[in-house]
């Protein structure tokens, strides 16, 4: 691929996201309130919450969050277009099961989908156990922000398209999410 203007900006939004979730990891699962009385506003690397350790949160590493951000990245470049329910369905399922990556959280190597949380392990079970039409596929999902977090590569790839940024949206995350979950991504 050729580097250019916009694929310097394509590379800063994505990895510009890695280290925002990397400095927002130690405080996930943990309250507003809770937060701001151990951290005041997190505007860079804090210390963990249960101290350093070599696995799971914090210490730089980012989330489950920032794994499906670079898998969803490459079905589209995999895929060579838009995507829709079907072609979504057809290619995040093997990435996520198929392939063995570096998991913090785990100290090892595995497929992402040991560590995927409910929601999305929810794609597993519905698109390929299940074998269910892929914009019904999130129907019965935990509601959760999991679609929103990595619905980065969509907006890039609709850059000044809002409106079809949000179609598309819609139309692939229905195979993960429904309600105001769906709405969020």
């Amino acid at each position: 691929m050729k580097e250019s203007i916009l694929f310097d900006k394509i590379n800063a939004c994505l990895y510009g996201g890695a280290i925002g979730d990397a400095m927002g990891a130690p405080a996930e699962w943990h309250y507003p309130d809770e937060i701001r009385e151990r951290y005041g506003y997190i505007t860079d690397f804090v210390e963990n919450w249960d101290g350093t350790n070599d696995i799971g949160k914090g210490d730089g590493r980012y989330t489950d969050d920032s794994h499906m951000i670079q898998l969803l990245s490459r079905a589209y470049v995999e895929h060579g277009d838009h995507l829709d329910a079907f072609e979504f369905a057809k290619r995040i399922i093997p990435l996520i099961t198929d392939s063995s990556r570096w998991i913090p959280e785990l100290g090892k190597n595995a497929a992402l989908l040991e560590r995927l949380f409910y929601p999305e392990k929810y794609l597993f079970m519905r698109l390929h156990l299940a074998n269910i039409e892929p914009r019904k596929g999130g129907l019965g999902n935990m509601v959760n922000c999991g679609a929103a977090m990595y619905a980065a590569p969509v907006g890039i790839v609709n850059a000044c398209d809002p409106a079809n940024a949000y179609r598309e949206a819609i139309d692939i995350f229905s195979a993960h999410q429904h309600s105001y979950g769906l709405e969020a991504a």
